[in-house]
């Protein structure tokens, strides 16, 4: 935790106290970067503070922080808005965004950036390719693409599936574009989230993913949906021929679970539970 430079710089050295800072390209191990984290842990000693976080910032990150050797860290559980990502009725929905009724399954992804190479871009391209080969042509010709995001170098020929891009979809209206989809895909590589898993498994839409981020806790063992190592296009693929593969019942039962997940999770809920956590400490 030395500010989060070690996110895009991929660096290692807050473990240890930093110095020969990446970004600053530094060879001296007691750099400026380096005096401030041991000013800062003599802070941090004395304040005793207390950090709240998801599973995977405690485990990849706060657990090796150098800074926070002595810190209490606390998991909360997920949480979301079940008022305002709820499943919507997909017929409505296919009408209004002019889906061709004989492409009956949906894989939607997106991010605000989508070519930001930390949400995995690469990734989702690969693995699509890998799905497309991994299923028959019956199978293949009623899949879709949807796609949310700025779109900036992303075309429909980097896919063997049709691709509709919504572009910028308004906050209030991203219910829409998970209930319009069979499956959100989160190939995020480094991300502390992505909120969209949450919003994706509120609106009973399931979802496929590395095991990272908020994939831990909204879908690793929790049966809404299917985790594979990071990185690893080909597991990816697989889970998405799985979800094809599965039965109307299947799937209803599955988009069911996510639901009932979700509002388990509900914001209502969990208010108490944070109020709880913070009143222990005090």
């Amino acid at each position: 935790m030395s500010g989060g430079c070690h996110f895009p710089c991929d660096c290692m050295r807050y473990q240890i106290g930093c110095g020969k800072c990446i970004a600053f390209q530094s060879n001296d191990e007691n750099d400026f970067t380096h005096w401030n984290v041991q000013y800062r842990k003599r802070i941090y000693d004395k304040v005793k503070p207390i950090l709240f976080c998801n599973t995977y910032m405690k485990k990849f990150f706060f657990d090796k922080s150098y800074l926070l050797a002595k810190a209490q860290v606390e998991v909360l559980p997920p949480s979301v808005d079940t008022n305002v990502f709820a499943p919507l009725d997909k017929q409505p929905l296919r009408s209004k965004y002019d889906i061709d009724s004989k492409l009956d399954f949906i894989i939607g992804f997106g991010s605000q950036i989508l070519t930001d190479s930390r949400k995995g871009l690469s990734y989702i391209i690969e693995a699509l390719q890998l799905m497309y080969d991994g299923l028959n042509n019956q199978e293949r010709s009623k899949i879709l693409l949807l796609a949310i995001g700025k779109r900036d170098n992303i075309s429909a020929d980097m896919f063997k599936f049709p691709l509709v891009t919504l572009r910028y979809i308004p906050f209030n209206q991203l219910s829409e574009f998970y209930s319009l989809s069979d499956v959100f895909i989160c190939p995020s590589v480094n991300d502390a989230g992505s909120t969209m898993v949450g919003q994706s498994i509120s609106c009973g839409t399931p979802v496929v993913g590395f095991e990272i981020g908020a994939m831990l806790d909204w879908v690793l063992n929790q049966g809404t949906g299917f985790c594979s190592p990071l990185k690893d296009s080909k597991g990816l693929a697989n889970n998405l021929i799985k979800l094809v593969r599965m039965s109307d019942i299947e799937r209803k039962t599955l988009s069911f679970h996510c639901r009932e997940f979700a509002l388990s999770h509900s914001i209502d809920k969990r208010s108490a539970y944070w109020i709880s956590m913070f009143e222990k400490y005090l």
